[in-house]
C-alpha cells in the first residue's frame, strides 16, 4: 500500500507542477497582450502626433502664401476686403433684427467708401423714380 500512496502524492506533485505551469502561461500571454495592446496605443499615439504636425506644417505653408500674396497685391487684397466687409454690412442691411453698434465715424467713413469702391452706380448718379430722363 506503501507504493499507492507514493504514486498518489507523485501524481498530486505532478498535477500541480502541470497548474503551475498552466498559470505561468497565462501570465505570460496576459503580459503579451498587454504589451501588445501599449504598443498599439504608443503607434496611435504617434501617429496623431504626425497627423498634428503635419496640419500645423500645412497650414504654415497656406499662410506663408497667403502673406505672399497679399504682400504681392496689396491693392487687390484691399478691394477683397472691403467687398467682404461690403458683404456683411447688406446680409447686416437686410436683418430687421441685427443691432449694429459703429465704433466711430471712421467705421461709417469705410463703409460709405467700400460702398463706393464696390457699387459701379452710385446712388447719385441713378435716375430717381418720377424724374425726368437727362436728356442728351
Amino acid at each position: 500500500m506503501h507504493q499507492g500512496v507514493a504514486g498518489v502524492t507523485g501524481q498530486a506533485g505532478l498535477d500541480r507542477r502541470v497548474q503551475a505551469d498552466r498559470d505561468a502561461l497565462a501570465r505570460q500571454e496576459a503580459e503579451a497582450r498587454f504589451e501588445r495592446a501599449r504598443g498599439q496605443a504608443e503607434l496611435a499615439a504617434a501617429v496623431r502626433r504626425r497627423e498634428i504636425e503635419l496640419d500645423a506644417e500645412t497650414e504654415a505653408l497656406r499662410l506663408a502664401k497667403l502673406q505672399e500674396r497679399l504682400a504681392a497685391y496689396p491693392e487687390a487684397a484691399r478691394w477683397d476686403w472691403a467687398g467682404e466687409r461690403l458683404k456683411v454690412a447688406r446680409k447686416l442691411a437686410g436683418n430687421s433684427r441685427a443691432i449694429i453698434q459703429l465704433g466711430g465715424a471712421g467705421d461709417v467713413a469705410d463703409a460709405l467708401v467700400a460702398g463706393a469702391a464696390v457699387d459701379p452706380d452710385p446712388p447719385a448718379t441713378r435716375a430717381q423714380p418720377g424724374a425726368d430722363a437727362p436728356s442728351a
